[in-house]
């Protein structure tokens, strides 16, 4: 007999962190509220507080919806090991911190294919 048609996948719901009405310390407390099983925050001082409080500060969404917070927390472990391993001094950054997925950002060239950040 037939199949069903395959459903469509969920909408993932995200909230611009620009927003005028939102204030530095609330995008700080939603991403400390996203990331705080996977780290502690608590130490100002920290690499992890402070790429946080750069996140908070820069980028354009924070997730609202659940599904999406593992590739957010993806994201930040993979910058977080950027800056801890000395990134910025490496022969070759691997493209960290370009737009796209991170799965891209070691692309060198359609005939060289990497992929993937290391």
């Amino acid at each position: 007999p037939p199949t069903m048609p395959p459903t469509m996948p969920p909408t993932v719901e995200t909230t611009e962190v620009n927003a005028p009405v939102e204030s530095l310390e609330s995008r700080l407390a939603r991403i400390t509220a996203i990331l705080s099983p996977v780290t502690d925050l608590t130490d100002q001082s920290s690499l992890q507080y402070k790429i946080t409080l750069s996140a908070a500060e820069t980028i354009l969404l924070i997730p609202t919806n659940v599904m999406e917070f593992p590739k957010f927390i993806q994201h930040y472990v993979i910058v977080l090991l950027y800056y801890t391993l000395g990134g910025s001094n490496w022969n070759f950054p691997a493209n960290f911190f370009s737009t796209g997925e991170e799965c891209d950002w070691n692309v060198q060239s359609v005939l060289f294919y990497v992929g993937g950040v290391f």
